[in-house]
C-alpha cells in the first residue's frame, strides 16, 4: 500500500499521530512552555504535509483526474483553516488559556483526523481508477 498515493499519504497521516498525542498531552498540563514546544512541533510537520499535498500530489491529480478537481481544492481550502486554527490554539497558549487550548485542540483534532479520512477514501478510489495509466508490472503506458 505504502508504493501507492493513497499509502503514502496514509502514512504521512500516521506520522502526525504521535505529534497529536503530545500536543494533546501537553495541553492538559498546566505549562505553556511544554504546550508551545508541541503546538510547534506539530504544526511544522502539519505545514510540510499540506505543503506537499496543496502544492506537488493535489495539482497534479486533478491534471489526471479532473472530475475529482473540486474536491481536491476544498481539501486545500480545508489545509488552510486547519493551519488558522492551530495558530488560535497556539495563541490561546500564550494568553495562558490552557483549558481554552485544550477544549479547541480537541475540536481541531477530530476534525483533522476526519479530514484525513476523506482524503485517503478520495486517493484510494484514484488509486483504483489507475489514472497513473500504469499495467499490471507497474509500467507506465499512455492512458
Amino acid at each position: 500500500m505504502a508504493d501507492s498515493l493513497e499509502g503514502r499519504i496514509s502514512a504521512e497521516h500516521e506520522r502526525l499521530e504521535p505529534l497529536f498525542a503530545a500536543a494533546h498531552r501537553a495541553l492538559a498540563g498546566e505549562a505553556t512552555d511544554p504546550a508551545l514546544r508541541a503546538l510547534a512541533d506539530l504544526r511544522r510537520e502539519i505545514e510540510t504535509h499540506t505543503a506537499q499535498e496543496d502544492r506537488l500530489y493535489y495539482p497534479a491529480l486533478w491534471s489526471l483526474c479532473p472530475e475529482h478537481q473540486e474536491r481536491l481544492r476544498r481539501f486545500i481550502q480545508e489545509h488552510e483553516r486547519f493551519r488558522g486554527r492551530l495558530a488560535e490554539i497556539t495563541r490561546f497558549v500564550t494568553q495562558h488559556e490552557l483549558a481554552a487550548a485544550a477544549d479547541a485542540f480537541s475540536t481541531f483534532a477530530r476534525s483533522f483526523a476526519t479530514h484525513e479520512v476523506y482524503e485517503e477514501e478520495l486517493l484510494r478510489a484514484i488509486d483504483r481508477s489507475d489514472p497513473w495509466g500504469e499495467d499490471e508490472t507497474g509500467a507506465s503506458h499512455p492512458a
